[in-house]
C-alpha cells in the first residue's frame, strides 16, 4: 500500500496512523478532516452542490462541485487529496471535482410533486438518515423536510435501530413509515415495531403515520403534501411499490 489517507476525526483510523506512521518509508500518509491542516475548509453549501478548499503544498486550493453534504464533502476530499498526492496537475483535478456526477438514488431529484421537490435516496442505516437529512437541510434552507422511510433491508427491519430509528427521522417535520410486511432475517433482533417507532415520532410533535400499502402510502402523501417542501424518500428498494406506479409519471420536471 503506497498511499495512506486517513479521517483524523475517527479514533481508529488515529490508532492505525499513530501504530504505523513511518515504519515503511515507502508509504506516503496524509490526515485530512474538519480539524485538520488539509481540510476540508470554508464548506458553503448551496442547492446545486458545494464549495471548499483544500490545503495543499501550503496554497489553499478552491474547489466546487455538485456534491452536497459534509459527509459527501470529506468522501471527496480524500479522492482529491489522493489524486493530488499522485501528482495530478490541480487545474485537473478542479475540473473533475466540477464535474463529477452523484450517483442514482443518492439525494437523486426526481421532480415535483404537488410543489414539493422530490429527493430518492437509498438511506435505510439511522446514521445514514442523519446525514442524508443534514444534507437536504443545507442544501434546502427553510424548506420542510416530509420523510418517506421503507424499512426493508434486513437490519432495518429489526429491532436493533428501533431507538435510532426514532431519533433520526424525528428531525423530520412529518414522518411516513412504509411497513414492508416481511419479517426480519437480522440475527439478534425481534421484528422493528412500526407501530412504536410512529407513536415515538409522534411523542416528539412531529407528525407521523405508518401505512402498509401503496395506496395508503399515497394518500398519506397526499394529506402531508406542503408546496415549498422536501419530500425525501428513503428506501433501497420500491417503497411500497410507489417507484414503479403511476407516481412517477405524476412528477413535474
Amino acid at each position: 500500500m503506497k498511499t495512506l489517507i486517513f479521517n483524523q476525526e475517527y479514533p481508529s483510523a488515529m490508532k492505525l496512523y499513530k501504530d504505523y506512521y513511518g515504519k515503511n518509508p515507502a508509504q506516503k500518509w496524509f490526515l485530512y478532516g474538519e480539524g485538520s491542516q488539509m481540510g476540508p475548509h470554508e464548506v458553503k453549501t448551496f442547492e446545486n452542490g458545494s464549495t471548499f478548499t483544500v490545503t495543499w503544498n501550503g496554497e489553499n486550493i478552491p474547489f466546487k462541485s455538485t456534491v452536497v453534504g459534509q459527509h459527501n464533502v470529506l468522501n471527496l476530499t480524500s479522492c482529491l487529496i489522493f489524486l493530488l498526492s499522485e501528482g495530478f496537475k490541480v487545474s485537473d483535478v478542479q475540473k473533475a471535482a466540477d464535474e463529477i456526477g452523484m450517483v442514482k438514488r443518492r439525494q437523486e431529484v426526481r421532480g415535483k410533486y404537488k410543489g414539493m421537490i422530490v429527493i430518492d435516496d437509498f438511506a435505510h442505516h439511522p446514521r445514514a438518515i442523519t446525514v442524508t437529512m443534514d444534507a437536504i437541510r443545507a442544501r434546502f434552507k427553510n424548506k420542510k423536510i416530509i420523510t418517506v422511510f421503507e424499512p426493508i433491508s434486513a437490519t432495518a427491519r429489526s429491532s436493533i435501530f428501533q431507538n435510532e430509528f426514532r431519533d433520526s427521522l424525528a428531525a423530520s417535520e412529518k414522518v411516513i413509515i412504509a411497513k414492508a410486511e416481511i419479517a426480519t432475517t437480522a440475527l439478534g433482533g425481534t421484528d422493528l415495531d412500526s407501530d412504536k417507532l410512529t407513536k415515538e415520532i409522534a411523542q416528539k410533535n412531529q407528525a407521523a403515520v405508518c401505512v402498509s400499502k401503496l395506496d395508503d402510502l399515497r394518500k398519506a402523501i397526499d394529506a402531508f403534501a406542503e408546496p415549498d417542501a422536501v419530500l425525501l424518500i428513503l428506501s433501497n428498494r420500491t417503497c411500497l411499490g410507489l417507484w414503479e406506479s403511476s407516481f412517477v409519471q405524476e412528477l413535474k420536471a
